[in-house]
């Protein structure tokens, strides 16, 4: 069957599928099943299949119980045919489909969340067949739209783990296609918001497995058009041409990345006199999404709060940013720009807490740096300048060194900042910086910390990182005030630091502990209490 999807154009397929439901072919219910999946996101369809089919069902039960059997006996299944393939189920064939089909539906309407939820419980069942492939490609089919609607519920982590393991699956000459459309879909992230190192490697990989006749080959180029838009490699000329040279229809389900090379091209070219008319036009189009959920109903007012952010207009840029999905690591960002430059930086670093898990992975290594660039920014309000540097210094240092356009996700000011305080290391200057307008250095990674900290003083920097006080943690770590004060000498003495926020920032940003949300507590703070 996945064979006869990205053969047969849908249409096509719908109408032989509709056939032999429609003639009652026996076919264990594998035909409607699949015909439900290709009319994913065709209003009505599934209530149509349940009338259809009801009295289909009672009479297969009758039928395949057999003389003497119990009416409620289930009807006796036909083996799959090898060139079908079994999807994987652990009970019946039926199920699995039907639950792809659903998910399909509900992305198709926008409601990206509850497909992604239907999709992890099939994604649950089989495990990885990275030899052979015994169920004819529903694996790998099932996959890379698991990891479609991971994007655009907004869970980019999370795709690029589900496309990985894609590329570890077994694939078929015929179904070559869904290995490209995966390695396409992550350099489409990567270019976005993660690596733009890594979107190139994936997309030279893409190139270089051959093409087949499926109908998704366009939609797959045109995803790899757009992730070639977004590289730095790309000239901000030639990126502007190719997004709008785009053969639209071909965009498909990947239109929120649409919106955004549309609005980083015009940005880079320095057109943005007319960035607003086009924004404006893709708002008035029925795309399929729901308005503030998941990533496809937040890319467009957090385009037009990033917009406002460039002009300066703060407060117009949270009046946009209230529209998206709050829980959207997107959104978040965003606010946290948005409160370091609206004379809000303590709000702005709370925010900062609740990000840290969401971006634990460093696989979007551009998030990591539009967060690192707003926790500068919050921190040099407060002139927290020691914490800044540290957070500055780790960014700086990042692996190959940032490009010019990791560089701009730094505001002015702080790069000011660190061109002041941190000297440059072995990094030409990029072509945005002038006077004005300072570079950010890139150094080598940061020098080990003079000293290693012994269990004791981790325990302690671990509690620092509570929101327990002295007198709490002396209390959880039954010793007294005076001996904690010994010990929190000699640890910021070791870490080089003056401040307690400092001393957890740096012990973060080394590794010895993990990141925490405000309000973490200790658990010896509950028998000390």
């Amino acid at each position: 069957m996945p064979e006869a999807w990205h053969g047969f154009r849908p249409e096509r397929l719908a109408a032989i599928l509709e056939a032999i439901v429609d003639a009652g072919v026996p076919d264990n219910g594998l035909a409607s099943g699949f015909l439900m999946f290709v009319r994913g996101g065709d209003a009505g369809r599934f209530e149509q299949h349940d009338r259809r089919t009801a009295a289909q069902d009672g009479a297969s039960a009758h039928a395949g119980a057999g003389a003497g059997a119990p009416a409620d006996a289930p009807a006796a299944s036909a083996p799959a045919s090898s060139d079908v393939g079994t999807p994987p189920d652990t009970t019946t064939e039926m199920p699995a489909v039907m639950k792809l089909a659903q998910a399909i539906d509900l992305r198709m309407r926008g409601s990206v969340t509850e497909a992604l939820a239907l999709l992890d419980s099939i994604g649950a069942v089989a495990p990885l067949q990275p030899v052979f492939d015994a169920r004819g490609g529903w694996d790998l089919m099932i996959t890379v739209q698991h990891g479609i609607t991971a994007i655009l519920a907004g869970q980019f982590d999370r795709a690029l783990t589900i496309f990985t393991g894609a590329r570890f699956q077994a694939s078929f000459a015929s179904l070559v296609c869904l290995s490209r459309d995966a390695l396409v879909k992550s350099a489409l992230l990567h270019a976005a918001f993660g690596d733009q190192r890594e979107a190139r490697i994936v997309l030279d990989h893409a190139a270089s497995l051959p093409r087949s006749i499926s109908w998704i080959e366009p939609r797959i180029d045109v995803t790899a058009m757009l992730a070639e838009s977004m590289l730095d490699t790309t000239p901000p000329d030639l990126a502007l041409e190719t997004v709008h040279s785009l053969p639209l229809a071909d965009v498909g389900e990947m239109w929120p990345f649409y919106a955004i090379a549309l609005h980083r091209a015009h940005v880079r070219a320095g057109r943005v006199q007319d960035l607003s008319a086009r924004i404006a036009m893709l708002e008035g189009i029925p795309f399929p999404y729901v308005p503030g959920k998941g990533f496809s109903g937040s890319v467009l007012p957090l385009i037009r709060a990033n917009r406002a952010l460039e002009q300066g207009d703060a407060r117009s840029a949270a009046w946009f940013a209230a529209a998206a999905d709050q829980e959207f690591i997107g959104t978040r960002l965003v606010l946290m720009r948005i409160e370091a430059r609206g004379n809000r930086p303590q709000r702005a670093l709370r925010t900062a807490a609740r990000t840290a898990d969401h971006l634990g992975s460093g696989a979007m290594r551009r998030l990591d740096l539009w967060r690192s660039a707003s926790i500068v920014e919050a921190l040099l309000a407060l002139d927290r300048e020691d914490e800044a540097l540290l957070v500055l210094r780790a960014s700086a240092s990042i692996a190959g060194g940032l490009s010019e356009s990791e560089r701009e996700l730094f505001p002015v000011e702080v790069r000011r900042f660190g061109s002041v305080h941190l000297p440059a290391a072995s990094a030409s200057p990029s072509a945005s910086a002038t006077p004005d307008l300072p570079d950010l250095p890139v150094l080598p990674a940061p020098p080990a910390p003079p000293a290693y900290l012994t269990p004791r003083e981790r325990e302690v920097v671990e509690m620092l990182a509570t929101d327990l006080s002295r007198a709490d943690i002396a209390a959880a770590l039954y010793i007294s005030i005076n001996t904690l004060k010994k010990h929190l000498r000699v640890v910021y003495d070791k870490l080089d630091v003056t401040r307690r926020d400092a001393a957890v920032l740096r012990a973060r940003h080394e590794g010895w502990i993990g990141p925490a949300a405000p309000g973490t507590q200790h658990p010896r703070s509950h028998s000390a209490s």
